[in-house]
């Protein structure tokens, strides 16, 4: 099975003060803007043959999921209880 890849790129200063970031995952690409206290989703665009779903969380996360019948992966952001924290997955 294809593990998940996170990369990051430079980041770039969106209008509003947040560093957006792209993470390329197995199934699709995230893109997130990232603020001190809190992420936004900006896009989540699935490869050919995913699907995505998505979660926001007012208390602070959100997941991104791209799944291809039983084979996908996610994408996790948590700052509800710290610092920002960016996690990626494979099943």
């Amino acid at each position: 099975m294809e593990r998940p890849v996170a990369r990051e790129p430079a980041p770039a200063p969106a209008s509003d003060g947040g560093d957006v970031r792209a993470y390329d995952i197995m199934g699709g690409q995230v893109v997130l803007s990232l603020h001190p206290n809190y992420a936004e989703l900006i896009s989540a665009t699935p490869s050919p043959g995913y699907s995505v779903r998505t979660w926001e969380h007012p208390d602070g996360w959100l997941r991104i999921e791209f799944t291809a019948g039983q084979h996908g992966s996610s994408l996790i952001v948590t700052w509800h209880d710290g610092p920002i924290r960016v996690s990626t997955q494979a099943y």
